[in-house]
């Protein structure tokens, strides 16, 4: 994997379980973050998370860095955080807010790589990905500081995977290493030049980089503890070990949340607000809390 940019360290954000942990950067929650759509009114900003983060880890606070070298706290309830319809592990938020003031890339969503993308790239087995989030431990309470693990596809296409939640989330594996906090992190997948696809075809220069999906989890493997006197398995007791393979939800996920009806109607309702504002020379418009 070659020297990735240093923007790319402006993509995540944080999330908490209270304010008071967001301003000491205490370890909960996980990390996120912020996509956008395009209108020809507006554009529309997202923060994007998994579900689980949620939900089950009650972390909606998000923490931005802001260019003053300081970081913005948003205490975001947790009822205005919108799910996907059949279960899939990610939620998104809208966002009022403007780009000035904050030191963060919003990945557009002309990045999301879609099932088209990967045929037509061949994306596969061996391709370099790299998660850009949240390494609990490295606290830094001035400012959100990313961390950055690289690794490859392991697994053809995508595959079903138990979640926990007790469905099966269709999800890319990787040979990459990842660990609570990182959850909701985005992952990238780029092509370098004369990278070698299975067709013949070279690429001339660098491809991407595509938002590949969302991690959000891991594989563990029950493994037995043994008895050292009788070096032999204790079938009553068991410790999960990582298999060192994570679990990605695709970014096509993130599109369907993002052309949900419901997400789609609140884009239209403000967008009609804006027209109607500027037919009437109208500074401000009223929005729907």
């Amino acid at each position: 994997m070659p020297r990735i940019k240093d923007e790319f360290l402006e993509c995540p954000i944080f999330l908490y379980v209270s304010v008071d942990d967001a301003k000491n950067d205490y370890n909960t929650g996980g990390s996120g973050f912020l996509t956008a759509v395009k209108t020809e009114q507006h554009e529309y900003i997202y923060a994007v998370t998994n579900s689980h983060v949620i939900i089950e880890g009650k972390s909606p606070v998000v923490r931005i860095n802001r260019k003053d070298g300081e970081v913005q706290i948003l205490d975001i309830p947790l009822t205005t955080w919108i799910h996907h319809p059949l279960g899939d592990d990610i939620a998104i938020c809208p966002l009022l807010m403007l780009h000035s003031p904050y030191y963060i890339r919003v990945i557009q969503s002309e990045i999301l790589i879609t099932k088209q993308k990967m045929e037509d790239l061949q994306i596969g087995i061996g391709d370099d990905i790299y998660i850009v989030g949240r390494l609990r431990g490295l606290n830094n309470t001035k400012q959100n500081n990313p961390a950055v693990r690289f690794g490859n596809i392991a697994v053809k296409g995508t595959v079903p995977i138990q979640h926990e939640r007790g469905f099966s989330q269709e999800s890319f594996i990787a040979e990459i290493h990842s660990i609570s906090g990182f959850s909701g992190s985005p992952v990238f997948i780029h092509m370098q030049p004369l990278t070698s696809r299975p067709d013949g075809r070279v690429a001339r220069n660098h491809i991407g980089p595509w938002l590949l999906g969302i991690d959000y989890g891991h594989i563990n493997y029950p493994t037995h503890i043994y008895k050292r006197e009788e070096q032999a398995p204790d079938e009553d007791y068991r410790v999960s070990t990582t298999t060192g393979m994570s679990t990605i939800v695709p970014a096509w996920k993130l599109q369907e949340l993002l052309d949900m009806d419901e997400v789609v109607e609140m884009r239209k309702k403000t967008d009609d607000k804006f027209k109607k504002a500027k037919k009437e020379n109208k500074d401000y418009i009223e929005l729907d809390t």
